[in-house]
């Protein structure tokens, strides 16, 4: 008999389950498998612009709320949806999500953070992921994150606000990867545990690198781009950022004719050797790699140098550089 069946059995059998239809009709055969296939219908829940009936089932119902472990809201510019969607609707919807691990909020530019606005008892202790398309924080976005003490990765890259909000210390205590513009990075990561970082918009510069590394963890990875030549930024980062594992710096400085050449490679090079950590380090275009020995020591595994004269690329034109992989090259 089904009932006999161990309820974990009967979730893993269901999880293999891939049509919605499918599982909607398990929910339908009893009161055993509508609580099985019930967990597993609503684990990931994505809202696009046909689906909006499914927020207000989330926001009637919160037993079938509980299950999303995944919240996904994409409204595309040119759907119309009315105001109460957001509020109260969405808001209510993910007021009874407590057992929510990753949300992401996509919504046309002019709605703001009142999506985010919640129940006064609602908490978030699992959510662990926040993506948001908002161009401005407010009030609610405030009120929301501090409902989600194990925060740890937050994409806010459409914010353009000024003057940016003030975010009190006490929230965002686990946050360890931001991914935003440099103006609200130098807001939000100094005096959190942020190791991973991506400037989306605005430049990188020797100041706000500084501000940066007061992350109270090491900064391991970081994706920026800066408006001046690599070098000097390279310099600091050894400085400031000396535990960088992964790197990549564009650059909007046009250097390449002049100091596209083996001395300039060299003495970048040499920088990026003093930062030990580092496995990748992709400097406008320009790519280093390093593997680990089995003594801790680094191998160069890939590196650039220009082209001779007479080397031609596969279109028969000149190139200005090309890679050189190595099997063994060590320091």
């Amino acid at each position: 008999m089904l009932e006999d069946l161990p309820v974990e059995l009967l979730d893993l059998i269901c999880k293999f389950v891939t049509k919605l239809s499918d599982l909607s009709a398990a929910a339908s055969a009893s009161s055993l498998l509508h609580d099985v296939a019930s967990r597993v219908l609503f684990e990931t829940v994505s809202i696009r612009g046909h689906t909006l009936p499914a927020a207000t089932t989330l926001s009637s119902t919160p037993h079938l709320a509980q299950h999303v472990h995944s919240f996904n809201v994409s409204i595309g510019v040119g759907f119309t949806v009315p105001p109460s969607f957001f509020c109260p609707t969405l808001g209510l919807a993910i007021s009874n999500m407590s057992n929510l691990v990753s949300l992401s909020i996509s919504l046309p530019k002019d709605q703001t953070c009142v999506a985010l606005h919640t129940r006064l008892d609602s908490t978030f202790p699992r959510l662990t992921s926040l993506q948001a398309s908002f161009q401005s924080l407010d009030a609610h976005f405030l009120e929301f994150i501090s409902k989600t003490p194990n925060l740890a990765s937050l994409v806010l890259d459409q914010v353009n606000q000024a003057p940016l909000p003030h975010i009190p210390q006490t929230l965002l205590p686990k946050l360890a990867s931001f991914s935003g513009s440099a103006q609200l990075a130098a807001i939000i990561i100094p005096g959190r545990p942020v190791s991973s970082i991506s400037l989306t918009s605005g430049l990188l510069s020797a100041h706000v690198a500084s501000v940066l590394a007061q992350s109270t963890a090491e900064v391991l990875e970081l994706d920026a781009t800066t408006d001046s030549p690599p070098l000097p930024i390279l310099q600091t980062l050894g400085v400031v950022m000396p535990k960088l594992v992964h790197l990549r710096l564009g650059t909007n400085f046009d250097f390449w004719d002049e100091s596209f050449n083996a001395a300039s490679l060299q003495t970048m090079k040499n920088t990026l050797m003093v930062q030990g950590h580092l496995k990748l380090a992709n400097i406008a275009g320009v790519v280093w790699k390093w593997s680990e020995l089995e003594n801790r020591r680094r191998t160069l595994t890939t590196e650039p140098r220009p082209f001779l004269h007479d080397e031609l690329n596969n279109n028969g034109t000149e190139s200005s550089f090309s890679t050189y992989n190595y099997d063994t090259y060590s320091y």
